[in-house]
């Protein structure tokens, strides 16, 4: 069947799905396509640079109006003549301009037809061109809007805004004070709202406000929010939780609390229990504190941010009893940790599985360590550590070789951290297999040596010319020496080029269980989405009744 066989109503629905580059090309292959792509070309527009700004609005605002094609729009500019206010450059505060904040205006006057719009620096461009603000309140298609750096008397303006089918909302409020009222009153003019993430506001007390938080009241004539599913408050003050309360609907609520607001300035929650709570996303020691009242008794996936281990001065990390406190009480199914190599000790994760009887699902984030040492220690420890939980899937997130602080190790130490990452990265995924006699799925983010492929690539593209060279490991039980290829390694470091996503990649494996013995079978890209679909949304009853035997 030739493309041009399919009916009228399924080629547009096709070519909707592409634009930019993609579109220009379809639209130049016949006439018929032409009509139904040409807008497509500028149906996405990123600009992220003043020196853009002139050229994107003649394009946009010529004589062609191609304004209106334009469906999803972001405007972040980061260069030093376009950004706003004072800005910290080698340590020296300078004052800049916004001298053409109109073409923004106009831009976004004659883009009628906008869906998705993300503007940072908002603020600033309103107070340069007053238009800005009510030609975002006319978009009567917005779906999704997100910005940053926004005060109080713009957040009225939102309130009398024409995009009643806005389902996603983003605003960064740059530690604005606001009232609990006005986020409520603001939150009710939006009906369809699904997913709705507050950055940085500071609500303070009764005491500290125009507003009285009690004076806010869901059953008051603002109502609740019961289109709303999913809750973001990022370095919130601890009063913002309120909001949660308006929420019944809610099934995920991801939690950074600003800390400067002690336990004194919060006024406790007082609300029913959710009962629709299924994920809870969590990055400090209080937060269980504060939303006591709202957590229902056990939860689905629980994510706790800072790295688990002991708690030492230098560095940020989540008690041990904390995380076993927040296990117990959660009964969690699936939770995803962070954990820093060295600092849990096999009696934490002993620990951990009484508190967690139900935990089926864990996905582990390994944080860089400063004293390499300890990782393939680490490494070795982890399949026996693990074994005393009942897992059917596992993830586990490798440090990749961005995330090493390269810069303060020696060459010798750095090239035999590279080897390690790589090697730890082979052994890991059998290990685990006969660690834990419950676990059917396991999946690998982490670094993986070069292809011999991708370094003759390297070298046609005159990137670097490679070398090989051979660093012994003797950390690593019963593993041989690992060619590394250093030069690339350098290279990646400084240089990110074509070839380097592929440095990190993600392996998926089948646990096949032969009587005693357990294999593992590679996993396609497919095979593993369909995993983490599966065991992302399945309860602890679906997972025992598919995994049963093995449990």
């Amino acid at each position: 069947m030739e493309l041009l066989d399919l009916n009228g109503d399924v080629l547009p629905l096709i070519l909707d799905q592409i634009y930019g580059t993609s579109a220009l090309n379809a639209a130049l292959t016949c006439k018929q396509i032409y009509e139904l792509a040409i807008h497509r070309v500028a149906a996405v527009i990123s600009c992220r640079d003043a020196e853009q700004l002139h050229p994107l609005h003649r394009y946009l605002c010529g004589n062609n109006r191609r304004a209106q094609d334009v469906e999803e729009l972001t405007l972040g500019f980061q260069s030093n003549q376009f950004y706003v206010g004072v800005m910290l450059v080698d340590t020296v505060d300078v004052e800049t301009d916004f001298e053409d904040a109109w073409l923004v205006a106009e831009i976004l006057e004659q883009a009628c037809n906008l869906r998705k719009l993300a503007v940072l620096k908002l603020q600033a461009l309103i107070e340069h061109n007053p238009r800005i603000l009510p030609a975002i309140c006319s978009l009567r298609r917005l779906t999704s809007f997100v910005t940053e750096d926004i005060d109080t008397d713009s957040l009225r303006e939102l309130k009398e805004s024409s995009f009643v089918g806005l389902r996603n909302l983003d605003l960064n409020f740059e530690y604005r004070v606001v009232t609990l009222n006005s986020l409520v009153e603001l939150l009710s003019c939006f009906p369809n709202l699904h997913t709705v993430a507050l950055v940085r506001p500071t609500v303070k007390s009764p005491v500290n406000g125009p507003d009285h938080i009690s004076d806010a009241d869901p059953e008051s004539s603002h109502g609740s929010f019961l289109s709303i599913r999913e809750l973001r408050l990022a370095v919130a003050s601890p009063n913002t939780l309120h909001l949660a309360c308006f929420c019944p609907n809610m099934t995920t609520l991801h939690i950074v609390l600003n800390h400067r607001y002690i336990l004194d300035d919060f006024v406790p929650l007082e609300c029913e229990r959710s009962r629709s709570l299924r994920s809870l996303h969590l990055c400090g020691n209080q937060e269980l504190e504060y939303l006591a009242p709202l957590l229902p008794s056990s939860i689905h996936h629980i994510e706790l941010a800072d790295p688990v281990g002991v708690d030492l001065s230098h560095i940020r990390t989540a008690s041990l009893v904390r995380v076993e406190k927040t296990f117990r009480e959660m009964s969690p199914v699936s939770a995803t940790l962070y954990a820093t190599p060295g600092l849990a000790p096999t009696s934490f994760w002993f620990a951990a599985a009484n508190a967690a009887p139900r935990l089926r699902v864990l996905t582990l984030y390994s944080s860089p360590e400063p004293n390499h040492d300890i990782f393939p220690d680490w490494v070795n420890n982890l399949p026996d550590q693990l074994s005393y939980m009942r897992l059917v899937a596992l993830t586990v997130y490798m440090p990749s070789l961005y995330q090493t602080p390269s810069y303060t190790l020696s060459e010798w130490r750095k090239k035999k951290y590279f080897n390690t990452l790589y090697t730890c990265a082979d052994v890991l995924p059998q290990r685990l297999a006969d660690a834990i006699p419950t676990l059917r799925f396991f999946t690998l983010v982490g670094p993986r040596m070069p292809t011999a492929g991708e370094r003759d690539s390297r070298a046609t593209a005159a990137m670097t010319t490679t070398a090989r060279a051979v660093v012994h490991n003797p950390v690593i039980d019963g593993i041989p020496e690992v060619p590394v290829d250093l030069d690339a390694f350098e290279h990646d470091l400084q240089v990110p080029g074509p070839y380097t996503p592929a440095r990190t990649v993600v392996r998926g494996w089948r646990v096949v269980h032969d009587g005693d013995a357990r294999r593992l079978e590679r996993m396609t890209n497919r095979e593993m989405r369909h995993v983490a679909d599966f065991v992302a949304y399945a309860s602890f009853e679906e997972l025992e009744c598919a995994y049963g035997d093995s449990l």
